[in-house]
């Protein structure tokens, strides 16, 4: 049985893998070493806030919002592998809307914009969250996971599946059309997401599957990835981004306009 140290591991190591992988095939040009580092601190202060949070909150809102649960998922009388698939899927549609919601509301965006500030769309932007992102996350979710009382070891897997799938979803590796294609009718894959990081608003504003694509086709806000050879324009507008790449400026980015 893996240690739980390795499991929580292999989010990271799987963004590491990937980047090593890009840079083996970015000719000339490679990522800056300060790219590199101001990302791997943020990532580290993520880690840090999501610890704390698991640590010293969880118990408690389990403790404040448990007493309104609306239905309890762990006891539904199905077989235990349908009971996990079913909860997997739940966790899946929870995380696309607390992804959508921090487009949506103001505040939250002003957390989530700081990953949509990249540029250089690549499997280092899974390190690019604001801190404060990881909280009100995290509050959203286990506030969700709890009034549907959602198994612990399907969280614990999904949690595992989802920070490997985030640098496979961010990646710039070439993957065969055809393949790819089939594979975004269940999830999301890089072209998927790649508009999502888009400059244009109606593009970034769609495709905010984190796992699996067909939330987006139910909830009408996919867009097809464009067929054509015209790349796409990443970031956000030079008033809402950092003003500059350093560890200060991306942390008080919430704070502009």
């Amino acid at each position: 049985m893996p240690s739980p140290i390795f499991l929580l591991a292999l989010g990271p190591l799987s963004v590491i893998i990937f980047l090593l992988l890009e840079q083996s095939r970015k000719t000339p040009k490679k990522t800056p070493f300060k790219r590199l580092r101001v990302f791997l601190v943020i990532a580290l202060l993520g880690l840090a806030v999501t610890t704390y949070a698991n640590s010293h909150l969880l118990i408690p809102l389990v403790s404040i919002f448990s007493p309104f649960e609306i239905m309890s998922v762990s006891s539904i009388g199905i077989p235990l592998y349908l009971n996990m698939i079913l909860s997997f899927l739940l966790i899946d549609l929870c995380q696309y809307w607390v992804h959508r919601l921090h487009h949506k509301i103001p505040f939250l965006w002003r957390l989530h914009r700081l990953h949509h500030s990249d540029k250089d769309v690549d499997a280092l932007t899974t390190f690019l969250h604001h801190p404060i992102e990881y909280l009100t996350t995290f509050l959203i979710s286990i506030i969700l996971f709890i009034l549907f009382d959602i198994p612990m070891i399907v969280l614990v897997l999904y949690s595992i599946i989802f920070s490997m799938h985030a640098a496979f979803s961010h990646t710039t590796l070439k993957i065969n059309r055809q393949l790819e294609r089939y594979l975004g009718y269940v999830i999301v894959t890089p072209s998927i997401h790649r508009v999502h990081h888009a400059l244009a608003f109606k593009e970034s504003n769609s495709n905010f599957g984190q796992v699996f694509s067909f939330w987006d086709r139910l909830f009408a806000s996919y867009i097809k990835p464009s067929t054509t050879k015209k790349a796409l324009v990443f970031g956000i507008s030079k008033e809402q981004g950092p003003v500059a790449l350093s560890i200060k400026s991306l942390l008080i980015n919430p704070t502009r306009n």
